[in-house]
């Protein structure tokens, strides 16, 4: 999809009056998106009397990831990333939207199952597929295309990475090997917000979904997406993104299964390196680096 397609449900009418409050909105980025999808997923999209709180909201970049919201949790602690807060609660069962069988322990749920549910647009980059088991928002656990519930869109900003300073200028190293990831995507936070207005308030329908998809091979596993890679100069490849492993919290402290994982797929790539799904930024479509929402680090320790 081209950034075009999703700003052109922009709309601006000067000439229409302020009013009183008709519709309700909320957003969060990374952790408060999570913080968005277990609100949603605890009920407390409604009110006493079951009316509805948020018409829309635009959870971005939160991965696959909730609050996790249980007795004796630290609320501020990051979701599970590949070297720190492997046990977080903040990646539990259910990841995706729809409802879903949990192949591994046979539960079934989903985060909107409620009348009171609100319409939503999921934004993610390619860093929460690599980082945050992004795929697992739109596919089953074991790595089937699941796609979204009628209430609900998910758009992939292709090539882009976790944060994007609109500011940024030439790219420059940070603690990384690789350059920093300096895509431009500040115009999409515009174009979702006006698309998610037009559909609660008008109920004019958002652009479909740009996610990558197992069924047209562009949602692939770590192993297809290294063959795909090309050999760019200087480039140390992830071996794989972060993995998930089912998590017994009936113990103290908690333990994870080794033995059995979730399937975490990451986006296809093309020629250039740059993922070919989703809503592509002018400067992924039309390219002058390769862009990816990994990198590794500059320096390796090895723990005794």
């Amino acid at each position: 999809m081209a950034v075009r397609d999703l700003v052109s449900h922009l709309r601006h009418d000067p000439a229409r009056p302020a009013g009183p409050v008709e519709y309700a909105y909320g957003w969060g980025r990374s952790q408060t998106g999570r913080a968005i999808r277990d609100f949603v997923y605890h009920g407390f999209n409604e009110d006493l009397d079951g009316r509805r709180v948020f018409d829309g909201l635009l959870p971005h970049v939160s991965g696959a990831g909730r609050l996790g919201v249980e007795r004796f949790t630290n609320l501020t602690v990051p979701g599970g990333q590949q070297y720190e807060d492997h046990l977080s609660a903040a990646d539990a069962f259910p990841f995706a939207y729809a409802e879903t069988t949990d192949h591994l322990t046979g539960a079934r749920d989903a985060i909107m199952k409620r009348a009171s549910d609100p319409k939503v647009l999921h934004a993610q980059t390619s860093t929460e597929y690599w980082q945050r088991r992004g795929s697992l928002v739109h596919t089953t656990t074991d790595g089937r295309d699941l796609g979204f519930p009628p209430n609900v869109r998910g758009y992939l900003w292709s090539s882009s990475q976790h944060v994007a300073d609109p500011t940024a200028g030439a790219p420059a190293k940070g603690i990384c090997n690789h350059p920093e990831n300096v895509v431009a995507t500040s115009a999409l936070f515009r174009a979702v917000l006006e698309a998610l207005d037009a559909w609660v308030s008008e109920g004019v329908e958002p652009p479909p979904s740009a996610v990558p998809t197992v069924v047209d091979g562009t949602l692939v596993t770590a192993a297809e997406w290294s063959r795909r890679f090309p050999a760019v100069p200087g480039t140390l490849r992830p071996q794989g993104p972060n993995e998930l492993y089912p998590v017994d919290r009936s113990t103290v402290p908690p333990a994870a299964d080794r033995s059995r994982r979730y399937a975490v797929l990451v986006p296809e790539v093309d020629s250039d390196g740059n993922e070919t799904a989703g809503v592509r930024a002018p400067m992924v479509a039309v390219p002058l680096a390769t862009y990816a929402g990994w990198s590794s680090p500059r320096h390796r320790f090895e723990l005794p």
